[in-house]
Order: C-alpha cells, then sequence, then structure tokens
C-alpha cells in the first residue's frame, strides 16, 4: 500500500510540476554592461497576456530607472529595448536589478548599468528625396566629441562617404549624390569617441532622382 501511494505521487508531481512552469514569469540573464546610449535587447517570458511593467531596482527596491510601463505582453516570449535611458536621463551607474512585474508575478535579474556610451539623437534629413539640384541636409546632436561616419547602404553592399571629427553637440553635413544613380539608398550615420566605442548605427532612407537623366545630358 505504502509503495502504490508512493507511486502515485510521484506520477502526481510530474503533472503538476510542467504546469507550475507554465504559469511562471522569467526573464533571461543579461550578460553584457548596459551602457546608456546604447540600444540592448531584454527577453522575458510571460505565463498569459497582460500589462507588463520592466524597472531597473537598487537592493532596497528604490527605483533607479523605468523601462516600460503597460507593456502589451504576449503569452510566451517577449522582448524590449532599451537604450538604458528614461526620457533622456540616462540610468545611474552601477549594480543593480532588473525586474520585470504582471499583477502579482515578479521575476528579476542581476543587471550591470556602466558609463554613458556614445550616441547621437535628433538624427534627421532635410528630406526624403534627393536631386541634382538640391542635396540632402542630415542633422544630428553627438552626445561626445569624438569621429562621425557616414555612410551608404544599398541592396547588395554598404560603402563609406565620408568621415570626420565632430564635437559634442548639434551638427550638419550636406550630401549632393555626386556619382549616384536613380534608386532607393539608406545613409547610415555612427560616432565613435576616442575609446573606440561606437554608437548605435542611425538609419535614414533616401530616395535618388533624376541623376540618370543628368548622366544622359552629359556630353
Amino acid at each position: 500500500m505504502r509503495r502504490e501511494l508512493m507511486w502515485l505521487w510521484i506520477v502526481l508531481m510530474l503533472a503538476v510540476t510542467p504546469a507550475l512552469a507554465d504559469d511562471a514569469l522569467t526573464i533571461a540573464p543579461v550578460t553584457e554592461v548596459v551602457r546608456p546610449g546604447r540600444a540592448m535587447t531584454i527577453y522575458f517570458d510571460a505565463p498569459y497576456e497582460g500589462d507588463a511593467d520592466l524597472f531597473v531596482l537598487d537592493s532596497q527596491g528604490e527605483e533607479i530607472s523605468v523601462i516600460v510601463l503597460g507593456l502589451d505582453a504576449q503569452k510566451g516570449t517577449n522582448s524590449v529595448m532599451w537604450n538604458g535611458t528614461r526620457d533622456g536621463v540616462p540610468a545611474k551607474a552601477g549594480d543593480w536589478r532588473l525586474v520585470v512585474s504582471m499583477g502579482d508575478l515578479e521575476a528579476e535579474t542581476a543587471v550591470t548599468i556602466g558609463e554613458m556610451a556614445p550616441y547621437l539623437s535628433q538624427v534627421q534629413a532635410s528630406s526624403s528625396v534627393l536631386t541634382p539640384e538640391e542635396p540632402v541636409v542630415v542633422s544630428w546632436y553627438a552626445g561626445c566629441a569624438g569621429r562621425l561616419t557616414l555612410g551608404l547602404r544599398t541592396d547588395t553592399a554598404w560603402q563609406q562617404l565620408t568621415s570626420w571629427q565632430v564635437n559634442e553637440g548639434n551638427g550638419s553635413y550636406s550630401w549632393d549624390g555626386a556619382g549616384m544613380t536613380d534608386g532607393d539608398v539608406t545613409l547610415t550615420i555612427q560616432l565613435t569617441d576616442a575609446s573606440g566605442e561606437s554608437s548605435t548605427e542611425e538609419h535614414i532612407a533616401v530616395a535618388l532622382r533624376g541623376f540618370d537623366e543628368e548622366t544622359e545630358q552629359t556630353p
């Protein structure tokens, strides 16, 4: 009788354990140092659809930064992009707790916030169409002094257009598309600081128009 009860208990435990796992809220370990200004991805598994909040807290539960509130989480694996800032304010450097909560459920993992990474913000172009008569002016705000690299990406390759030293603050560059042909391209812009650390590459879609006609008219 005792042996039969033991087997029954084992069978019940095997049946219950997966159910408990399915009802768990979990968050993946963050293995990289988060440097404010550089985007990274946070992954977590939700046991059901619902709102999820993600925070960075200290060991006493005090708020260091808010990542997102009221995220529409789906059952299963979810991902959140975060650049280490909240409304442009970088999270304080240190070793903290990264917490995700859904209702009464909560999960956490350790996270290290490092120093500010080089970053670009307010990146924009004067127009999405470039013609021989009207150049495109690219503007940005650089978070630190460094080397700015402007590149061109097509369906098949990437090439560097120019690279030069810039100071912290606002800047701009006028591109006339000399030597180009008609087509759709992507301008890339990236900032590298003195330590060799680079910002997230920013992309600007540009349509080249009228360059084929100019080539045909050239003797």
